[in-house]
């Protein structure tokens, strides 16, 4: 489960920003559930929103772990964007810090990088269970301090890394390549399996692979409104592509393990067919391009979102409802925040422009968030509507948001006749 995420000098971000999905006020309900870290009770969020004009940072925003799991699991320079905030900052320090609740222990990643230099400059793991206790720390190419106890049985993967460690390369891109303790490994999945814009190519796998998950997809389908009588798949080799990704230069900065979990993600191509009936019983098919934008979208998310709920973890879409109607984005978003669906307490954060979603039937104040950037020399603001002083819950949230109460919305007063049409002399 993700607690908070804190950042400075990140992309759009130039302030310390602090996102959370820990509950505001610990209201009892059915957006919400408790986690027991020690002697301490935590109430996190199911769900969160996040609303704001064009270029206000929310695709930032939502890159944001995935910058983070990228530079901690990928080795070498070649590997470095131009990740930090740009304007007058180049050359200062961009730091993320992450913290997740896996297992009733609180882990705490902070990871300081200078994207100019192309170095890693501080690094440190915390993981907190009756009490915080620093994993290890490192300060530009050594660990300089590290847990003796967790650590016990792994002396020799601190030696190894401090020989091998590079300063352009986190201490977690070694740690896999060696043996380390249980506790540092179910971080290292955890990470690893963190939803980040997850639309799934795999449909075509997971059906050929499992007929029972074609079951699944054709009743998915029937709730939505599309009756699909029967699906195909096919399976080839996938030669051409897999020589194309070989011979990449994203494919020769990955570690093995990683080169090794793509090339087996994209040995075969499978071919989906949709097999529709008319009154006189005769079958047409389409493939899956021929199907709607919405279609599509929605059955590439279909197998990341029921194995989300079924096993839990974090997703993060940006503009979840894009090509989507509404109805079927307030039917996620409930199904997310229920009970009886989300056992697991899996969570979903999304980015949307769609303002009928600003209802608090399916929201809490502390799960609508706002971003804005009126001036890109300052940078993005992230709020949520729960930080908001003196407003007073009503049932007017929408008009209230279109007014300008909250900020989050495009400029355009200027917007206008003057800027469409030629001025007569």
């Amino acid at each position: 489960m993700l607690l908070d995420i804190e950042i400075k000098n990140l992309k759009s971000f130039k302030n310390q920003t602090i996102f959370s999905m820990e509950a505001e006020n610990k209201i009892e309900d059915r957006n919400s559930f408790e986690v027991e870290v020690g002697k301490e009770k935590f109430e996190l969020l199911k769900t969160a929103v996040l609303f704001g004009g064009n270029a206000s940072g929310k695709s930032n925003f939502t890159s944001v772990l995935s910058i983070f799991r990228y530079y901690l699991f990928n080795k070498g320079i070649e590997k470095y964007n131009k990740e930090g905030f740009r304007f007058g900052e180049e050359d200062k320090n961009s730091t993320i810090k992450v913290r997740n609740v896996v297992d009733d222990k609180i882990y705490e990643y902070i990871l300081e990088i200078n994207f100019n230099t192309k170095k890693i400059i501080k690094e440190k793991l915390y993981i907190t269970a009756l009490e915080r206790k620093l994993v290890f720390e490192r300060e530009n190419n050594k660990i300089v301090k590290y847990d003796k106890e967790i650590f016990s049985e792994y002396e020799i993967t601190i030696g190894f890394i401090n020989e091998t460690l590079t300063d352009s390369d986190s201490v977690i891109s070694r740690i896999i390549e060696w043996r380390v303790s249980e506790e540092i490994e179910k971080y290292i999945f955890y990470i690893d399996k963190i939803k980040i814009n997850n639309y799934s190519d795999d449909l075509g796998k997971y059906i050929y692979e499992n007929k029972n998950n074609k079951k699944l997809v054709i009743e998915f389908l029937k709730k939505i409104g599309i009756i699909v009588n029967d699906i195909e798949v096919y399976r080839e080799k996938n030669e051409f592509f897999l020589k194309n990704i070989r011979e990449s230069k994203e494919f020769q900065i990955l570690s093995e393990k990683e080169q090794e979990k793509l090339l087996s993600q994209i040995a075969y191509i499978y071919r989906i067919y949709f097999v529709y009936e008319d009154n006189q019983k005769q079958k047409y098919k389409l493939n899956y391009y021929e199907q709607s934008a919405g279609t599509q979208k929605i059955l590439s998310m279909f197998f990341p979102i029921y194995n989300l709920l079924n096993n839990g973890g974090v997703m993060i879409i940006d503009e979840l409802d894009i090509t989507l109607h509404y109805s079927l984005i307030k039917e996620i978003i409930k199904m997310f925040n229920s009970v009886e669906y989300n056992r697991k307490n899996a969570q979903l954060i999304f980015t949307t422009h769609n303002l009928l979603l600003l209802d608090f039937n399916l929201f809490r104040e502390d799960q609508i968030w706002f971003l804005e950037n009126n001036d890109v020399s300052t940078g993005t603001e992230l709020y949520s509507l729960s930080d908001i002083e003196g407003y007073e819950k009503n049932k007017y949230l929408l008009r209230d948001y279109l007014n300008g109460n909250f900020g989050g919305i495009p400029k355009l007063e200027d917007f206008g006749v003057d800027l469409w049409l030629e001025k007569k002399e």
